[in-house]
């Protein structure tokens, strides 16, 4: 029995392949990027793939696409308390796979484009708790 994650990871390795223009590169990251975590950490190497063909086409596209997921992968519901993210997940296994791959500048980027949003978003978010307390003191 075939699993399905792997089939699914093969199609979207053929399709990454056969993409002939950058609508069809931005078609194919809007469907990795709708699954961008488990994309992202579970399947690099075909991250890799989708970067680097949309880097074959433009830096443009390259950009627009490594764009898609870095948002799809630090734009989502998570809680504050006392300013401190309660879920730092994609931030840790962004942290580890930027060092993990390292020697591949299109994921290290990734990467770390992620790994600078959650922690200046950990930092505004602390700041804005920090100051609404200070204020709230204020009026005790």
């Amino acid at each position: 029995m075939v699993d399905s994650g792997n089939l699914a990871v093969a199609f979207l390795g053929e399709w990454i392949s056969a993409a002939r223009d950058e609508k069809e590169m931005v078609g194919l990251s809007e469907i990795i990027a709708s699954e961008a975590s488990r994309f992202a950490f579970s399947e690099p190497d075909l991250v890799n793939r989708l970067l680097s063909k949309a880097k074959s086409f433009s830096r443009d596209c390259l950009k627009r696409i490594e764009g898609e997921l870095v948002s799809s992968l630090v734009n989502r519901m998570r809680g504050y308390t006392k300013g401190i993210p309660d879920d730092d997940r994609i931030l840790n296994l962004s942290r580890e796979h930027r060092e993990r791959h390292a020697a591949e500048p299109l994921l290290r980027d990734l990467f770390d484009r992620v790994v600078r949003y959650e922690e200046a978003d950990a930092n505004q978010h602390r700041r804005d708790y920090l100051a609404r307390d200070e204020l709230g003191r204020r009026f005790e």
